[in-house]
């Protein structure tokens, strides 16, 4: 039969996804079929319900690996369109409404048709008619995964699509492993009643998988956009005081700025270099962030005061930058000087 949407006005199609798959980064079922919309389905049609027995085991049939498999888990037994008028039966919804226009139809109705696709409000009223007693006689069988039994649910059912997706797992009297929990219920069946169980491991486990699945391809899509945004050019960065071949201009810039005669040669450019390195090195060395000299620690006093003559809060030990810092036997030698001179006689 060809899966088509039903032409009055319903909330679900015909035909339902029962495979979770991620094609366009959506999921194949709808979202309104989770757990919570089924207990309450399940609560207002479970009086449909019904179970097939079987005794023997299904047939199984090997694969190219040699492995068993089952020959279905889901079975929908179509019953054949037929015509509302003539009762003639047809394969599929594109033939049904052919045969309405061509047999059933009026003048106006064929000239519709055959030129823009459309079909009068008469042959529309059959072939709903036709469609709905289809889905009314029709059954969605799904297998229990601990018996042989099926269970059984009219097509036309709001329980359809949920009996439809592959992963939902339903077990006949008692919960079986991997499922640890379940939505359990009792069908009535020739004034008997048996326990069924419902689970939604599997249908949550693939969905967490398909939703991980996405997020990784967002953020691999977004990685690889931010890349093409950020991509790193190489730019070309000449040593201008390393590189042999200098201009005129850079050769007297650079001797200008390494006080240098300009007649200088390129190894006296890389001792004044090394040179410079070295001095650098000796600086850093004897300076210390937060300790004296004499290893006392430093107060915040001298702290603020250092930070206004250094740029990096540290105190020069030696050098030719002035500091208010004296080494305590400056200090008492300086003391000593000062008495000298004011008791010096006249």
């Amino acid at each position: 039969m060809e899966t088509t949407s039903k032409t009055d006005d319903t909330d679900r199609p015909i035909g339902y996804a029962s495979h979770l798959k991620r094609f366009g980064a959506s999921l194949a079922d709808h979202h309104s079929y989770s757990r919570k919309d089924f207990v309450f389905t399940l609560a207002d049609c479970h009086q449909k319900l019904g179970i097939e027995w079987h005794e023997e085991s299904l047939e199984t049939v090997p694969n190219e690996a040699v492995e068993e498999i089952e020959e279905f888990d889901t079975k929908i037994e179509w019953k054949a369109l037929e015509c509302p008028k003539c009762h003639r039966r047809v394969e599929d919804t594109r033939k049904l409404t052919d045969h309405l226009v061509e047999f059933h139809g009026k003048s106006q109705d064929k000239l519709w048709y055959s030129e823009f696709k459309t079909i009068g409000s008469d042959v529309k009223r059959w072939f709903d008619k036709a469609v709905k007693r289809q889905a009314e006689s029709s059954l969605v069988k799904k297998k229990f995964n601990n018996s042989n039994n099926m269970l059984i649910c009219p097509a036309d059912s709001k329980l359809a699509p949920f009996l439809m997706i592959k992963h939902l797992e339903v077990y006949f009297e008692e919960l079986a492993a991997p499922a640890t929990d379940g939505i359990a219920l009792n069908i009535v069946v020739d004034e008997k009643s048996y326990p069924v169980i419902f689970s939604f491991h599997k249908v949550d486990k693939v969905r967490r998988r398909i939703k991980r699945s996405l997020v990784k391809k967002s953020f691999e899509k977004r990685l690889k956009v931010l890349e093409d945004h950020c991509a790193r050019v190489s730019i070309l960065d000449e040593d201008v005081i390393f590189k042999k071949s200098r201009t005129a201009e850079e050769h007297k810039a650079l001797a200008q700025a390494l006080q240098l005669p300009e007649t200088c040669s390129y190894e006296e450019i890389v001792n004044k270099i090394t040179e410079m390195r070295a001095k650098h090195d000796d600086l850093n060395s004897v300076y210390s962030k937060s300790v004296k000299p004499d290893g006392q620690k430093m107060s915040a006093e001298e702290k603020r005061l250092i930070s206004s003559l250094t740029n990096d809060m540290v105190t020069p030990v030696s050098g030719k930058r002035k500091t208010t810092y004296k080494i305590p036997s400056e200090l008492g030698l300086g003391a000593t000087k000062k008495r000298q001179r004011t008791t010096t006689p006249e």
